[in-house]
């Protein structure tokens, strides 16, 4: 064949050109303009599904957010039926109230630091510490006792488990690692 004839495999293939395709941009697919009538069903889709849960997050803001006006709106009216010994005494009530909140997320987060302190010192995961803080130090203490038996009984049964269940290497000349072996399952 020479070099100017063509194949005919080239004849099958229409040559198109760069400038004849058009890139859809995104506003010209919101117009409805190019695409395919899938590309706009499946649009239209997530358009449904989109405006709907924007639709029911409204609506749970603006129920909380009235629930919220109207329960202030209950105190003012209650506080405005108060005498003055009254308002005194629900002020205080409310300043117990948060002193008392506050002396709670204090014990727990020094609680969670001891037990962190103790997960540590026996060797336990500290991710798992959040399982035994208690605001009662003995409970807490109990807890940490509880956990520590727990964990260490479920990894040694663990490790018992899966060497029992191996099979004996094959002696290769080297029994250093067979030995190992059998030195921990002495341990154990």
């Amino acid at each position: 064949m020479k070099e100017t004839e063509q194949k005919p495999q080239d004849l099958e293939k229409p040559t198109e050109d760069p400038k004849d395709k058009k890139e859809f941009t995104p506003e010209d697919k919101k117009e409805g303009k190019g695409g395919s009538e899938q590309d706009k069903l499946d649009q239209e889709k997530v358009n449904q599904i989109v405006s709907s849960r924007l639709s029911d997050n409204d609506q749970k803001w603006e129920k909380k957010a009235q629930e919220m006006v109207d329960k202030a709106i209950r105190e003012t009216e209650e506080r405005a039926k108060m005498t003055a010994d009254q308002k005194a005494e629900a002020d205080r009530k409310k300043h117990d109230d948060e002193i008392e909140a506050q002396r709670l997320a204090n014990l727990t987060d020094r609680n969670e630091l001891e037990a962190t302190k103790q997960f540590l010192k026996l060797g336990l995961p500290e991710e798992l510490v959040s399982l035994v803080v208690d605001t009662d130090t003995e409970k807490m203490q109990k807890k940490i006792e509880s956990f520590d038996k727990a964990f260490k009984d479920a990894v040694s049964a663990g490790v018992k488990k899966s060497l029992e269940g191996e099979d004996e290497p094959i002696d290769k000349g080297d029994n250093h690692e067979s030995d190992q072996k059998v030195e921990f399952k002495q341990v154990i």
